[in-house]
């Protein structure tokens, strides 16, 4: 009897379960007892994912060869098979900050050697943006491991698995290293760069933040975990399950998502950016507020919720204009004389002749 109630995230595997006990209908077209089909069900995939693993561990290039073409059941299935979620996760395969190709979620936690029981994970279009992530500055900078994802589906699957081993799947943006007791010795020892925001300059720009855009803005905090980046939003919602539910609001009724709500911006009061940001928005007003709105939908850039980028577009035409205004008027001269208006054309045909020799 041909096994038509396989899970479907096991549709891509065929076979035939041969069975004494099943009871058929007079028809012999479908069985009688569901009860029997679920169990012979549940033994079907328990073993199919059995082997599965075997041959992960038996030879793993060809099962990522296998994978690269059938991932994409096994995360249907970690979305919607609860019971089996644990088995599945075993078979998922990430990019990684760390060099190598694919890495499983076993290979993360037994590279990692630190005590934070969390499984990092970072959402971006490419390996490429995702290394010049803002979010993956503190990364780099304390040496830690990450696993990309660039799917939609990834970051579905990584909401939904939640923990493995015990351990918690966050996001990137919730990571929180923090300081070991050496390095907080360090720092109060170490002089405040002499390009820094002061404490009193910094408040003052979060204060005028918060002034100039107060339908934009819920916090404006300082952070230390940015190094290359002026600022970033966080505990925002998912920018990949933003445009899912906007595909699917598209596909339902053609409507559109509701607008962002004010946004938790984080500040680098290191960074060139943000130091003239400080400057400018006590001596250039129009200038100054221009950039702080620039500067934020940079940071929803990075964080994947800017649901259409073109909005920015007036704002970059009104940065340009202010970039190349010319502040100083030119200076009238003099009409030459007509003996120097002479002068100066016979110069100037001398200086063809000669260029066209």
């Amino acid at each position: 009897h041909r096994h038509r109630e396989s899970a479907r995230r096991c549709r891509f595997v065929k076979g035939v379960v041969d069975s004494e006990d099943l009871p058929l209908s007079i028809s012999r077209e479908k069985s009688q007892d569901k009860r029997l089909l679920a169990k012979i069900q549940d033994v079907v995939v328990r073993k199919l994912l059995r082997y599965l693993q075997d041959q992960a561990k038996k030879d793993r290039d060809k099962y990522l060869k296998w994978y690269q073409e059938f991932n994409m059941f096994l995360k249907e299935g970690a979305c919607h098979d609860a019971s089996r979620r644990t088995e599945v996760a075993k078979l998922l395969y990430f990019d990684s900050s760390k060099e190598g190709g694919l890495t499983s979620l076993d290979e993360y936690v037994g590279r990692d050697a630190s005590d934070d029981e969390k499984i990092y994970y970072l959402h971006a279009p490419t390996r490429e943006l995702a290394l010049a992530s803002p979010y993956y500055e503190q990364f780099k900078k304390n040496k830690r491991e990450c696993l990309f994802v660039y799917n939609a589906i990834d970051d579905f699957v990584m909401s939904n698995l939640r923990e493995h081993n015990g351990r918690q799947i966050v996001t990137a943006e919730a990571a929180d290293f923090g300081s070991t007791d050496e390095k907080e010795e360090e720092k109060e020892d170490k002089a405040p760069s002499a390009d820094a925001l002061s404490t009193a300059d910094s408040d003052k720009l979060k204060a005028w933040l918060l002034a100039t855009l107060p339908e934009r803005l819920e916090s404006v905090e300082a952070t230390d975990k940015l190094v290359s980046s002026p600022a970033v939003v966080v505990d925002a919602e998912s920018g990949a399950m933003r445009r899912m539910m906007a595909m699917v609001a598209q596909q339902a009724d053609g409507g559109a998502l509701p607008p962002l709500p004010p946004q938790k911006l984080r500040l680098n009061v290191s960074h060139p950016v943000v130091v003239a940001l400080a400057q400018a928005s006590t001596k250039d007003e129009a200038r100054a507020t221009a950039a702080a709105h620039q500067l934020l939908d940079n940071a929803i850039v990075a964080a994947g919720l800017m649901d259409d980028p073109r909005t920015m577009l007036p704002r970059l035409n009104k940065l340009l204009e202010l970039a190349l205004k010319v502040e100083s008027q030119p200076v009238e001269t003099e009409p030459l004389s007509r003996t120097e208006a002479l002068e100066k054309g016979e110069a100037r045909k001398e200086a063809a002749e000669a260029m066209d020799k």
